[in-house]
């Protein structure tokens, strides 16, 4: 028989391939308590609990043999169908492995999305150091139509789902959507073990952000993790050196700075209001022959990344170095990719026995990138990655990482002849990003440990002390980069950061969009900077000086507030933050029309960052007569009003600059 579960109007079907295999599963005697149930199959015994809530269910399960005996599990899958009824978006966080999600989001008129084509970007996989294994089918409004997700988040997932609208298919009938989860993937297993605990998450009802905080909130408890708050100076805004020397805008490279260019930078960005420089390769990366000539973005990956050594002719004395930036009052986080050992590396002689292997055609572009790296398998790999960082923050007294490059390899299986003591990939992921973690708290427990989206999921939280969007801010995508953190914060903690991608723009750009990109980047994540300071007009200067004031000044709402997106749409055009009697509200390119705040809200930032010249949005659940200032996209001060709710809803419509803020308070 098949091991059905039953929840939120849907029916999902749990299959285990095992060794030794089970032929059929049955009833096993009768458990105490409702929510408990046992199967037995060939010796093995299946114990699931069942915890239904309003919202969701949690499905646990523990597998193990009658006689103690170990085995192996192959694989293990939950197959689900419900209807497609309201359903508009699915979202399988970050299923796109791209530099730039448009959406992230599948629209359900796709039939059928899968991951087994390479060419897709391993879309639909995860494990510890990539994404998270949960689907969530929301409705226009963003409402949960269904969410399904395993509670472990550490093993290598596979997810497919296929739904049927105008027509029916033989194996499955229209209006219906399915989903299969099964793990782990091909070519990795998970044993031998002697039992083996799991779950499954089921939910219907609150939004899509909501559901995201349930998940998380279910995993920490379950696995008996406690939140752990980022030190103060994950919130402290940050320049990353991309720029050139003084005159060379167009032209200037982060490996050609000298390091007197690098603390000229830093002077500058200390005076502005940065607090620390982050994602800094310049320090180990120096301009190389072939890359001359070269018009494509080189940067040395993968081939010359892996000795994490200073430049000897720039960097005699790191310490030293690191010291006057120090005096500067910045903090340093240099870029690393602790797995990596690139063909050009003199690294890669010595750690060649922990090399990776993967069956793969030399000739195929995978090969090249996923064989410069460090096995996460094999026990070598292990200890030399913690080891590494631990000692590069002792030698060189660093702050802190921009830990890079984690979960680009594809993942095939390693096929080298060295020993592997996880038969999961994603299990020794796991393994060691934990000791990474006791690594780091034994040098600095307060260091700055950055992840990137794609890992900074929530099997890592507290691994990193920083987790930052995807590249959308290089690009000057601003809207992007809002949408990414927000999405971040769905299952991020309150007091945990979440970092803008480095924000760049032209240097030609307009003051008024240059001041959109500061203001969103300021409600929406700890400040990044990697435009270029050097060669900056004096009046974007300003606005930068202007806007890292503003952050300041209201740091701590921003670390202990609570984000969350006030609209649906792809964007997330409108977003809150909410602390205590303040309010921050960032209105974008779909603004919405009515936002509502807590009856608390005394002192209330609106944000313009629209396309136009004002503002009209009606702000609800609040009272009173409010002095509503209209300041301009640097902060000075234009006009005053004096606005009164009535029935409990405040109509804004004022004559505002792009880029500028309605400042509200209560009179």
């Amino acid at each position: 028989m098949n091991i059905e579960l039953k929840a939120h109007g849907t029916q999902a079907t749990l299959e285990f391939t095992l060794d030794p295999p089970v032929s059929e599963w049955r009833p096993g005697p009768a458990r105490e308590g409702n929510g408990r149930h046992r199967y037995e199959a060939d010796g093995y015994i299946l114990d699931i609990e069942e915890d239904r809530r309003q919202d969701h269910t949690l499905f646990e399960f523990r597998l193990r043999r009658a006689s103690g005996e170990s085995f192996t599990i192959h694989e293990y899958q939950v197959r689900t169908e419900s209807s497609s009824a309201k359903l508009d978006r699915v979202w399988l966080p970050w299923h796109l492995n791209q530099y730039i999600e448009p959406h992230g989001l599948i629209p359900h008129s796709v039939h059928e999305t899968h991951s087994r084509d390479r060419a897709l970007g391993d879309t639909h996989r995860s494990m510890a150091d990539r994404r998270i294994p949960i689907a969530i089918g929301m409705d226009r409004g963003g409402a949960t139509v269904h969410a399904y997700g395993f509670l472990d988040q550490r093993i290598e997932t596979e997810i497919l789902y296929r739904t049927m609208t105008h027509y029916a298919s033989g194996l499955q009938p229209k209006g219906t959507v399915r989903y299969q989860l099964w793990r782990p993937i091909d070519g990795y297993s998970i044993g031998p073990v002697s039992e083996h605990s799991d779950g499954f998450f089921i939910a219907s009802g609150p939004s899509w952000f909501d559901t995201m905080q349930i998940y998380r909130a279910l995993h920490d408890e379950k696995a008996g993790r406690e939140v752990r708050p980022s030190p103060d100076a994950a919130w402290e805004p940050l320049w990353v050196p991309w720029g050139g020397a003084a005159g060379k805008w167009e032209w200037g490279r982060e490996e050609a700075l000298e390091p007197e260019e690098v603390l000229a930078g830093a002077q500058i960005a200390a005076e502005l209001g940065m607090r620390g420089m982050v994602n800094w390769g310049g320090w180990f990366r120096d301009m190389l022959p072939h890359y001359f000539g070269v018009e494509d973005m080189v940067w040395a990956y993968p081939d010359d990344v892996g000795d994490f050594v200073p430049i000897p002719r720039k960097y005699p004395d790191m310490r030293a170095f690191v010291d006057k930036l120090h005096g500067l009052g910045i903090l340093v986080m240099p870029w690393v990719s602790p797995w990596m050992a690139g063909r050009g590396t003199k690294i890669r002689e010595s750690v060649k026995h922990a090399l990776i292997e993967v069956d793969l055609d030399p000739s195929d572009p995978w090969y090249n990138e996923a064989t410069s790296r460090l096995c996460p398998q094999q026990p070598f790999t292990q200890e030399y990655v913690p080891e590494l960082m631990a000692r590069l923050m002792r030698d060189y007294n660093f702050d802190g990482y921009c830990v890079d490059m984690v979960d680009s390899w594809v993942m095939e299986p390693c096929t080298a002849d060295h020993e592997h003591n996880y038969s999961s990939v994603g299990l020794a992921m796991a393994d060691t990003f934990a000791r990474m973690r006791e690594a780091m708290d034994a040098v600095n427990p307060d260091a700055v440990i950055e992840f990137r989206v794609m890992y900074s999921n929530i099997s890592n939280l507290y691994n990193a002390t920083a987790h930052r969007a995807p590249d959308t801010g290089f690009t000057s995508s601003y809207d992007a980069d809002r949408r990414c953190c927000l999405m971040l914060r769905s299952y991020v903690p309150t007091g945990v950061a979440v970092h803008f991608d480095p924000l760049w723009w032209h240097r030609d750009e307009t003051n008024e969009s240059v001041a959109k990109m500061l203001s969103t980047m300021v409600v929406s994540g700890v400040p990044q900077l990697g435009v270029d300071l050097v060669n900056m007009r004096s009046e974007h200067r300003a606005l930068v000086k202007a806007w890292l004031s503003f952050y300041h000044e209201h740091k701590e709402d921003f670390r202990y507030g609570q984000m969350r997106p006030v609209q649906n749409d792809n964007l997330y055009s409108t977003i809150k933050v909410e602390r205590d009697h303040k309010a921050f509200v960032s209105y974008a390119q779909y603004p919405a029309l009515r936002v509502q705040l807590t009856p608390a809200a005394a002192e209330i930032y609106l944000f313009n960052c629209t396309n136009d010249d004002a503002l009209h949005t009606i702000l609800t659940g609040v009272e009173g007569a409010f002095t509503a200032s209209v300041h301009s996209y640097d902060l000075s001060p234009v006009t005053e009003a004096t606005l009164r709710a009535s029935g409990g809803s405040l109509l804004v419509d004022l004559e505002v600059p792009q880029g500028g803020v309605v400042a509200l308070s209560r009179s």
